[in-house]
């Protein structure tokens, strides 16, 4: 198939430029992240072909628009790119350019309103589903490795939710929505590239359980003090430098994972957490343990 004119060439040319630049913008150095976020906007089209020495002569001149150098990582992506747009045998029809100037998504599927447990894992979807909010039964949701950028705003209402899995994403913020799960029990945001969490997430009562690792998080809010059901804290691999001293009022907290941040000292009084039976803590900046650790170690597994 070949483009028919010199206005839809045109058109095409600028929406890669636009979906590159958009990639661009959230690529951290990670050639294979940004090759397999790029590949997913692609596999979306697996109803359309776009001609592959189109593509091919397109990519090469954002080659030349980018920074040479990255030691030709750019050039390696994207005929890895190329490569796989041949071999989906992915078609892009005019009418897809002219009336939505993006990449199709997959097709809406429509989920019986009664679905409790929902996983899209491994589909790709930039982002969030809207009809996934219209789930007023929904228990469990998992959105695992789908290239999403954003969860809907429309997420607090999903009154029943209880276990809610968003990880190996690209999630920068949460909407402040999320602290409407009121039911919400488990909570695994794990790999995405989160700076800050929302105060809301202190209004999660029923929460037992927060994964936010490898992330970029840089503070804990105060309000966490609220969360008096949580049992497991796991915010190691972020770059946190200091931790609020609310986190001893945790009560019913027994595992706190904080390895691999930037603290340089710990809440003085970890002790009162007097449930906890793991503490991870290594690979920080500590200058100075507080007493506190050596009564800890008496009682709980302590990991330097």
């Amino acid at each position: 198939m070949v483009f028919k004119n010199k206005g839809m060439i045109n058109r095409y040319n600028s929406f890669l430029e636009k979906k590159s630049d958009q990639l661009w913008a959230s690529y951290t150095g990670d050639s294979f992240e940004f090759w397999r976020a790029y590949e997913k906007l692609v596999a979306r089209s697996k109803k359309n072909v776009v001609p592959t020495t189109f593509v091919k002569k397109q990519m090469a001149k954002l080659v030349q628009q980018r920074e040479y150098a990255r030691e030709g990582v750019w050039i390696m992506v994207l005929i890895l790119i190329t490569s796989s747009i041949f071999f989906l045998g992915t078609r892009l029809s005019e009418s897809d350019i002219t009336k939505n100037n993006a990449l199709p998504v997959l097709q809406q599927k429509n989920y019986p309103p009664q679905t409790k447990v929902l996983d899209l894992s491994d589909e790709p979807h930039r982002i969030m589903p809207a009809q996934i909010t219209k789930l007023p039964a929904l228990i469990t949701l998992k959105l695992s490795r789908n290239g999403m950028f954003n969860l809907s705003p429309e997420i607090g209402q999903l009154k029943q939710l209880q276990v809610f899995e968003v990880t190996d994403n690209f999630l920068t913020t949460l909407p402040q929505s999320i602290g409407q799960l009121k039911k919400l029990k488990y909570l695994n945001l794990s790999k995405n590239s989160l700076t800050h969490l929302p105060e809301t997430i202190a209004r999660l009562e029923s929460l037992e359980v927060l994964i936010l690792s490898h992330n970029e998080i840089t503070t804990i809010p105060y309000e966490i003090k609220s969360l008096k059901k949580l049992k497991i804290l796991d915010i190691s691999h972020n770059k946190i430098t200091r931790l609020p001293e609310t986190i001893n009022a945790l009560d019913n907290l027994e595992t706190l994972i904080i390895s691999h941040n930037q603290l340089t000292e710990l809440p003085l009084y970890l002790d009162r957490l007097k449930k906890l039976k793991v503490l991870k803590f290594a690979h920080n900046k500590f200058i100075v343990l507080p007493a506190t650790i050596g009564t800890l170690k008496k009682t709980v597994g302590v990991y330097q």
